[in-house]
């Protein structure tokens, strides 16, 4: 199939497995001879909406938010992959080279040991999976500066491992990926250039699908050729969308000074004492004064609240206050 985008003008989305869940299943032609449903296929077509018309590259780009890169807080390891979603024993990578072998892919214990396949980038043929990486066509990188950094988990994952589009992740030789990296199409572009119109057609269709922006010079970059060589390069495009899940992450506008919890004993304070209760209270004495040891306290230590002190019961005095034995200590 892939080859066949390569000499068409036309890209068509075809399932490489099970659709992930989204609200509506995707609609595309079936150009198949076969008319038993492929994986994932919904029969019901009747309740299904109609395929939106083949859009171009430079309709694609009219739904482009243009806006700076966020280049902080990426981590490769939040953007979880590869995962089994449809539990057939093949993660997404050996479901993405299974789906692009030229010839029927030898399978396994779960991976792909053997098949054919030419990486769209450099037209380099192999039948060694390991010669080969599958690409992000939309690095995760990219994906996180241009709106990925907002989103949860779940999302981030359906991101990494996202079959239904069949051109969001693709087989391609290991050079020429490393050669690519996290790059836009600002900065690098296939080499083979009968593959040029196609990628910037699937680059963008990604960024449409999970609502991710451009900035100006990636956005300037692919529409220089919107009027020129891929002016009639098109996408029969999915009508579902992708439901996004972001995540707010409120930032603080100023530093966070981190606060060393300490336990005061308020009681130690004389002028604080009298908001002390309860069994922070001696029971000999009224109004309330700390309950301490001994005759740790004595008349300098009361604010004027807490005097006169009445000592409750005659000569039950710990503190030792009331020195004439008259039942009333620390008068003013």
């Amino acid at each position: 199939m892939l080859g066949t985008l390569i000499l068409a003008t036309a890209v068509t989305p075809v399932l490489h497995a099970p659709a992930l869940p989204l609200p509506t299943q995707p609609v595309g032609e079936n150009t198949e001879t076969d008319s038993s449903p492929r994986p994932g296929e919904n029969t019901e077509t009747d309740s299904l909406p109609d395929p939106e018309p083949p859009a171009s590259l430079a309709e694609m780009l009219t739904r482009i938010v243009i806006q700076p890169e966020r280049y902080t807080g990426y981590n490769r390891r939040d953007w979880r992959h590869w995962t089994d979603d449809d539990r057939d024993g093949l993660d997404t990578r050996q479901e993405v080279l299974a789906a692009e072998s030229r010839v029927p892919a030898e399978i396994r214990g779960g991976r792909v040991r053997r098949g054919y396949w030419v990486s769209p980038y450099d037209n380099v043929g192999t039948n060694t999976p390991g010669d080969l990486d599958v690409d992000h066509v939309v690095p995760l990188a990219e994906a996180h500066q241009s709106g990925g950094w907002a989103w949860d988990a779940a999302t981030r994952q359906r991101y990494a491992n996202d079959l239904v589009f069949d051109h969001h992740l693709i087989a391609v030789s290991a050079v020429s990926n490393r050669s690519k990296g996290a790059d836009d199409p600002a900065r690098w572009r296939p080499p083979n250039i009968d593959i040029l119109c196609p990628y910037l057609v699937w680059w963008t269709t990604i960024k449409v699908r999970w609502k991710l922006s451009m900035d100006e010079a990636e956005y300037n970059a692919i529409s220089r050729y919107t009027d020129t060589d891929c002016a009639d390069t098109t996408i029969d495009l999915d009508p579902a969308t992708v439901e996004i899940t972001p995540v707010i992450r409120i930032r603080p506008r100023y530093p966070i000074i981190p606060i060393i919890p300490i336990i005061l004993d308020l009681s130690a304070i004389p002028f604080m004492s009298n908001l002390t209760t309860g069994p922070r209270c001696h029971p000999a004495y009224s109004p309330c004064l700390p309950n301490r040891p001994g005759d740790a306290l004595n008349c300098g230590d009361l604010n004027r609240s807490q005097r006169p002190v009445t000592v409750k019961t005659p000569g039950v005095d710990p503190y030792r206050l009331d020195r004439d034995r008259n039942g009333i200590a620390c008068a003013p």
